[in-house]
Protein backbone atom coordinates (compact mmCIF):
# COMPACT_ATOMS: atom_id res chain seq x y z
CA UNK A 1 0.00 0.00 0.00
CA UNK A 2 0.99 3.40 -0.65
CA UNK A 3 1.31 5.77 1.81
CA UNK A 4 -0.92 8.84 0.97
CA UNK A 5 0.28 11.38 3.88
CA UNK A 6 1.67 11.79 6.89
CA UNK A 7 0.42 13.54 10.53
CA UNK A 8 3.76 15.17 11.39
CA UNK A 9 4.43 15.69 15.19
CA UNK A 10 7.09 18.13 16.70
CA UNK A 11 9.46 15.22 17.10
CA UNK A 12 9.21 14.81 12.94
CA UNK A 13 7.98 11.16 13.63
CA UNK A 14 4.68 10.40 11.33
CA UNK A 15 2.05 8.01 12.44
CA UNK A 16 0.39 6.54 9.24
CA UNK A 17 -3.01 7.78 8.60
CA UNK A 18 -3.70 4.11 6.60
CA UNK A 19 -3.67 1.58 8.90
CA UNK A 20 -1.97 -1.09 6.50
CA UNK A 21 0.99 1.04 5.95
CA UNK A 22 3.80 0.63 9.20
CA UNK A 23 6.09 2.98 10.38
CA UNK A 24 8.38 0.41 12.22
CA UNK A 25 8.13 2.41 15.74
CA UNK A 26 8.13 0.58 18.59
CA UNK A 27 5.80 0.90 22.03
CA UNK A 28 8.64 1.99 24.00
CA UNK A 29 9.17 4.57 21.75
CA UNK A 30 5.50 5.90 21.46
CA UNK A 31 5.20 5.75 25.35
CA UNK A 32 8.25 7.79 25.10
CA UNK A 33 6.41 10.78 22.92
CA UNK A 34 3.88 10.33 25.56
CA UNK A 35 6.04 11.07 28.61
CA UNK A 36 7.74 14.09 26.63
CA UNK A 37 3.87 15.05 26.03
CA UNK A 38 3.51 15.26 29.88
CA UNK A 39 6.76 16.42 30.57
CA UNK A 40 6.51 19.70 28.07
CA UNK A 41 2.82 19.67 29.29
CA UNK A 42 2.06 19.92 25.12
CA UNK A 43 -0.70 17.61 24.51
CA UNK A 44 -1.91 18.24 21.31
CA UNK A 45 -0.76 14.79 19.85
CA UNK A 46 -1.73 12.47 22.88
CA UNK A 47 -4.30 11.54 20.92
CA UNK A 48 -3.15 10.69 18.11
CA UNK A 49 -0.18 8.41 20.36
CA UNK A 50 -3.13 6.86 22.14
CA UNK A 51 -4.49 5.33 18.76
CA UNK A 52 -0.92 4.47 17.94
CA UNK A 53 0.00 2.78 20.45
CA UNK A 54 -3.37 1.17 20.93
CA UNK A 55 -2.84 -0.12 17.29
CA UNK A 56 0.41 -1.57 17.87
CA UNK A 57 -0.75 -2.89 21.20
CA UNK A 58 -3.70 -4.91 18.89
CA UNK A 59 -1.23 -5.99 16.01
CA UNK A 60 1.08 -7.76 18.60
CA UNK A 61 -1.97 -9.24 20.00
CA UNK A 62 -3.66 -10.74 17.09
CA UNK A 63 -0.15 -12.09 15.48
CA UNK A 64 0.58 -13.95 19.22
CA UNK A 65 -2.75 -15.34 18.52
CA UNK A 66 -2.11 -16.46 14.88
CA UNK A 67 1.25 -17.55 16.28
CA UNK A 68 -0.67 -19.91 19.10
CA UNK A 69 -2.95 -21.48 16.13
CA UNK A 70 -0.33 -22.11 13.78
CA UNK A 71 1.67 -24.26 16.78
CA UNK A 72 -1.67 -25.90 17.32
CA UNK A 73 -2.19 -26.77 14.14
CA UNK A 74 1.46 -28.05 13.46
CA UNK A 75 0.75 -30.07 16.32
CA UNK A 76 -2.15 -31.66 14.92
CA UNK A 77 -1.22 -31.90 11.65
CA UNK A 78 1.58 -33.98 13.35
CA UNK A 79 -0.26 -35.95 15.06
CA UNK A 80 -2.67 -36.97 12.27
CA UNK A 81 0.48 -38.25 9.85
CA UNK A 82 1.33 -40.45 12.51
CA UNK A 83 -1.76 -41.81 12.83
CA UNK A 84 -2.26 -42.12 8.73
CA UNK A 85 1.60 -43.49 8.89
CA UNK A 86 0.18 -46.25 11.75
CA UNK A 87 -3.06 -47.15 9.92
CA UNK A 88 -0.79 -47.75 6.72
CA UNK A 89 1.38 -50.09 8.27
CA UNK A 90 -2.01 -51.71 9.95
CA UNK A 91 -3.49 -52.12 6.51
CA UNK A 92 0.05 -53.33 4.94
CA UNK A 93 -0.16 -56.39 7.61
CA UNK A 94 -3.70 -57.43 7.12
CA UNK A 95 -2.92 -57.45 3.36
CA UNK A 96 0.08 -59.69 4.18
CA UNK A 97 -2.36 -61.80 5.84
Amino acid sequence: MKQESDITRPQNTSIPLDAGVISGRYLCDILEDMRNCHKTRNYSYIDALIGELQYRANRMEDRLHRIQDITYFEKSRDELKNEITELEKRKMNYKKK
